[in-house]
């Protein structure tokens, strides 16, 4: 009989039976997520539990249809044992990040790996038609993909704002004017469980999940507006009131520039793309020039730097942390940028034998709506 410690500490509560049954049955399923094809008697061995009670487990998780039988595993003694391995697209979830001019689409399956994608042309607009329009193009995007619309987890949608609590509404959306907008103009025209989320996270999420080994991280979203996010701990940190990591509105030039947010001297005005850019250049314009060394956009970038590395040793005071580049500017950077950004931060820092890692995200394309579906899937995953 497999075992499991029920006697009760003090301020913890008893541990009954159904809480070991669970237990096990996520064991069995987290034993084929995580090692892939498996027999009854492997899985048995590995995670120490009887043969009977994996066979339990495994015939509920193939009733609801998220574990399945697959090949017979090759023996050179006896029959062949029957293996098992899980569904991926059992259930999937859908991101969907919306900017200024574009929407982006991710879906994904439990594995995190993407399914399908989808980029919109469209000008945002904070009224009743836009939001018809793209949950229409998104049950379109669904219906072609074929997708079982009772297997998606949910859509989690970012809006480049802040996001309330229960993920209801925008609690603050200054770049887009649309503070208390609620998920309900979504959630009228799809099936699928709605939910904000804030782009950040998001981003750092998708970096969580590709780099298991990361546990402590500033991670900085170097795009149209400058996001950041801090990772403690394996998971991203909202703070009491879910603003918790909103480094781009902290004081970097007191009475500076003007910031979207209504005061001046904010980190965004300073490290955003939009600030690095002339009005008649895009991203990959500007990036082209500055790799031809051109005199103009090496200088830009050089002043672009020098903020950035503030912010950074500002913040590496607060938290002793590697930090993350990612965000649009992602994947233009090279190591010769980070060289000098590490040097720009020695020579204004007061420790300068231990200034803070600095490394290129991982996951640069689409990491904003995938990260949003990723969320949906590790609390999934989690609650199994």
């Amino acid at each position: 009989m497999d075992k499991i410690n029920t006697k009760k500490t003090q301020g913890q509560r008893k541990i009954t039976f159904v809480d070991i049954k669970k237990k096990n049955y996520k064991d069995v399923y987290n034993y084929l997520y995580n090692n892939g094809s498996s027999s009854k008697q492997r899985i048995a061995t590995s995670i120490d539990m009887s043969l009977p009670t994996v066979t339990t487990h495994l015939n509920k998780l193939m009733s609801k249809s998220l574990v399945r039988q697959g090949t017979l595993i090759p023996s050179n003694v006896g029959r062949r044992a029957v293996s098992y391995e899980i569904i991926l697209d059992a259930y999937i979830s859908i991101g969907v990040e919306i900017i200024q001019k574009q929407v982006f689409i991710s879906a994904i399956d439990l594995k995190g790996n993407e399914i399908a994608r989808c980029i919109i042309d469209i000008e945002y607009k904070n009224v009743d038609s836009y939001y018809e329009k793209i949950s229409g193009l998104l049950n379109e995007f669904i219906d072609n993909e074929k997708f079982d619309v009772s297997k998606i987890l949910g859509i989690g949608f970012t809006l480049e704002g802040l996001v309330s609590t229960d993920r209801k509404s925008i609690s603050w959306g200054k770049i887009l004017e649309n503070t208390g907008l609620n998920v309900e103009v979504f959630q009228k025209h799809l099936a699928p469980d709605c939910y904000f989320m804030h782009d950040p996270k998001c981003a750092a999420f998708s970096e969580i999940w590709g780099r298991k080994e990361l546990k402590n991280a500033i991670y900085l979203s170097l795009s149209h507006h400058l996001g950041s996010s801090i990772i403690l701990d394996g998971k991203t940190y909202s703070g009491a009131h879910s603003m918790g990591g909103i480094i781009e509105h902290s004081t970097l030039h007191p009475d500076g520039l003007a910031c979207y947010c209504g005061k001046k001297g904010c980190a965004d005005p300073y490290c955003s793309l939009d600030t690095l850019t002339s009005d008649d250049e895009t991203f990959a314009e500007f990036f082209e020039r500055k790799s031809a060394r051109e005199k103009d956009a090496v200088d830009r970038w050089r002043n672009f730097l020098k903020d950035l590395a503030s912010l950074i040793n500002n913040t590496a005071m607060l938290l002793d942390v590697e930090v993350i580049l990612g965000g649009h500017a992602a994947k233009y950077l090279i190591e010769e940028d980070l060289h000098i950004l590490s040097n720009l931060i020695k020579d204004i820092t007061a420790f300068p034998d231990n200034i803070p890692t600095i490394s290129i995200a991982k996951y640069q394309s689409n990491a904003i709506p995938t990260g949003a579906a990723l969320i949906i899937i590790s609390e999934f995953l989690e609650n199994l």
